[in-house]
Formats: structure tokens, sequence, C-alpha cells
């Protein structure tokens, strides 16, 4: 069992980076701590990165209106399927 928390809007089309709430990586990892489930965070192009990930490879970005973010370069981002496997060897889903 895995937990997904879809970020399909967290990409900045402009600087090819992901953007991740502060608090959401600190959130997605005290949630891996207490029950031991690992967090993946999926965007809208599919790209995967887990908490842990984020809060090392990202930078702090400015603190906005909404809050301070970690900034990802998208290149980090792990691709869907090498992650979770293909649809082939996941087997179909009834």
């Amino acid at each position: 069992m895995v937990t997904i928390d879809a970020k399909d809007r967290m990409r900045s089309t402009h600087s090819n980076r992901y953007a991740v709430k502060r608090d959401c990586v600190s959130f997605g990892l005290q949630f891996l701590a207490a029950f031991e489930l690992p967090v993946f965070y999926v965007f809208g192009n599919l790209s995967v990165l887990t908490p842990t990930e984020v809060q090392t490879y990202g930078t702090v970005g400015p603190r906005s209106h909404g809050g301070a973010y970690y900034l990802v370069p998208d290149r980090l981002g792990h691709h869907f399927d090498d992650v979770f496997g293909d649809v082939h060897s996941r087997g179909q889903v009834a």
C-alpha cells in the first residue's frame, strides 16, 4: 500500500520546476514516519517524487501569499512507470 498525493498544477512551465508547499512536504515526512506508508507526489505529467527527494533536491523558493515552497527541477522527477511499473506488469484491474 502507498499514498499518492496528486499535484496536477504544481509544475512551472516557465522555469521547468515543480513547486511543492513546504508544509505539504513536512506532513508527508511525518505521515511516512507515523504510519510507515510511502508517500509519492505524482505531477500532471505523471512524473513522481517523494517528500524526501523534494526536501533534499529542492531549493526554498521565495515566500508568496500561498506560503513557502520547495522548487525542484523537473528533470529530477521519475517516470511513473519506472516507479509503479507499466500497465502490463501490474496486471488487469477489474
